[in-house]
């Protein structure tokens, strides 16, 4: 077992570079060559909030990961939501509608209730309920890989089944971590990519549901890999002395807490019941009715704040050309709070494209 102790996400990216480009062997795989680590692969995350990645090399995209994460939360499976941002999505679907290894779906609207009654098992709620009767359960569990119906799928070629295997939190000194088993992890744009998120926000969210402190988060990664060419070259990635990009320990931006400011408004007998059924509902409204519409109608402070300005800005880029689509994208960010790694990674995601748009303008046709 190989560990990869890291401060966040930032530290863990150039860790996991390095390692496979020194240890990892080249193998062929479904979707191409990869390098990949013989041992399973246990990366611990220091400060698992602290969930945005900045790398420019990598340049990932914060608003499909803040998206994605946010889908999850509220049990959803529609493909059409994901395309938006990523349109390549659409081939991890077997029938061109929904994402048929969809985490959250799995840990909201999935699995059965074992006494036969109508309906499916909340297993998020589940949780909860057994941490607050007793917050050292050891029988807490959240399955995302369903024994009865993937082998089949596995078999018969679908193009996507889960990755990620289960979730088990527990509690440490007032703390709840999160330890997540992985199948195969592909480490670009798994593990240090979106399951970076996905895991951290479903980590924040039941921690505070539960009062707890966000604690550690543990990722164990049974086939560690990266494709070939995604993997980058150490030299070329991190060109400078080794070491992260990372703002966070910089002190230039900070997370934005999902639940932060969320009962400044509410009433004294205001319960977690409450709250969590505002939040998906807020959620169905930023997911049907789209971010303008939530922007008039949503009380949750983290969508209002930091999701549907996300949303905004992506939308307006996607749908003006030229300098605009930069500029009027830019400064519907502006409005985030300052000081915000969404809204710096945001920032910095658009600037790049910006950038790489003058540069094409200024060298005109080649001939």
């Amino acid at each position: 077992m190989i560990v990869l102790d890291a401060r966040n996400v930032n530290y863990a990216l150039p860790q996991g570079v390095t390692h496979l480009h020194a240890f990892g062997v080249r193998e062929p795989s479904r979707a191409g060559d990869v390098l990949r680590e013989v041992s399973p692969v246990t990366t611990i995350y220091q400060a698992p909030m602290e969930r945005v990645l900045h790398h420019p090399w990598r340049d990932a995209n914060p608003f499909f990961h803040l998206i994605e994460a946010l889908w999850m939360l509220a049990g959803r499976d529609d493909l059409s939501t994901l395309t938006r941002y990523v349109t390549r999505f659409r081939d991890f679907s077997d029938d061109g509608v929904t994402v048929p290894g969809a985490y959250g779906k799995r840990w909201r609207d999935w699995f059965h209730p074992a006494d036969g009654t109508s309906g499916s098992a909340d297993q998020l709620d589940w949780v909860v309920r057994r941490l607050r009767d007793n917050p050292r359960d050891r029988r807490t569990v959240i399955q995302m890989w369903d024994a009865y119906v993937d082998p089949g799928r596995a078999d018969n070629g679908s193009k996507d089944v889960p990755c990620n295997l289960i979730a088990l939190p527990f509690e440490t000194e007032g703390h709840l971590n999160l330890t997540v088993f992985c199948r195969s992890n592909d480490m670009v744009l798994g593990a240090y990519g979106a399951n970076a998120v996905h895991f951290s926000f479903l980590l924040e969210y039941l921690a505070a549901r539960v009062g707890l402190k966000v604690g550690r988060y543990w990722q164990v990664s049974n086939n560690f890999h990266a494709y070939v060419e995604n993997a980058g070259d150490p030299q070329a990635c991190w060109p400078t002395e080794w070491g992260p990009v990372d703002p966070y320990a910089m002190g230039k931006v900070r997370p934005f807490p999902i639940f932060e400011s969320f009962d400044l408004e509410a009433p004294a007998n205001f319960t977690d019941t409450h709250r969590d059924r505002r939040l998906r509902e807020d959620l169905a409204v930023f997911f049907d009715e789209g971010a303008f519409a939530a922007s008039q109608m949503v009380r949750w402070p983290f969508l209002s704040r930091i999701a549907i300005p996300m949303a905004l800005a992506h939308k307006h880029f996607k749908t003006n050309k030229g300098d605009e689509r930069y500029l009027g994208a830019i400064e519907i960010l502006s409005q985030m709070p300052a000081n915000n790694d969404w809204r710096l990674a945001a920032m910095e995601w658009m600037e790049r494209r910006q950038r790489s748009f003058y540069k094409a303008q200024s060298d005109g046709p080649t001939t």
